[in-house]
């Protein structure tokens, strides 16, 4: 029959998890996040869990988008601010605000104070970053993404990427 056949050829994304991603991401919620923004059209269907990962559509004609490639900024951005303006089943009981800033300042407390004690070519790269500045480039960046905490538009985002 067509219909088994059609069926069988179907391409997957095989999604597996890094390690210790866990500590910065809450996998059930994401989980659910996934699974119902794929139904409302905003991403891949998540076809299936297991252990350390899940199963996705796979979309032949994805391409990689250049983060050079501007032309394309103000459409994703709009795409973007479109699929944040659902009001996912999960988070409806949950406070409006994103997590964004809660998991960055996370990020940087665990990466601020990594040592990579059996590996020196790494830690050296490691103390050569500047980890005074990053907190400032965090700080710009929460002043200029639009929030509810500084009231900027979505055309105010655009200036700054464009300029």
């Amino acid at each position: 029959d067509k219909d088994d056949k059609d069926k069988t050829l179907k391409k997957l994304l095989v999604r597996v998890y890094g390690e210790n991603t866990e500590v910065l991401i809450n996998r059930e919620r994401e989980e659910k996040l996934f699974n119902e923004l794929g139904e409302l059209g905003f991403g891949p269907r998540m076809y299936g869990l297991f252990g350390n990962g899940r199963l996705e559509q796979w979309y032949d004609n994805a391409s990689t988008l250049l983060l050079h490639e501007r032309k394309h900024c103000k459409k994703t951005c709009g795409t973007l601010a479109e699929m944040h303006s659902i009001r996912p089943k999960l988070c409806k009981d949950e406070e409006s605000e994103s997590s964004l800033w809660t998991i960055v300042d996370k990020w940087f407390d665990i990466a601020s104070n990594v040592e990579f004690k059996d590996d020196n070519e790494k830690q050296t790269k490691y103390e050569q970053l500047n980890w005074e500045n990053i907190p400032k480039q965090i700080n710009l960046m929460k002043s200029i993404i639009p929030s509810d905490q500084n009231k900027n538009s979505v055309d105010t985002l655009f200036e700054f990427i464009i300029s």
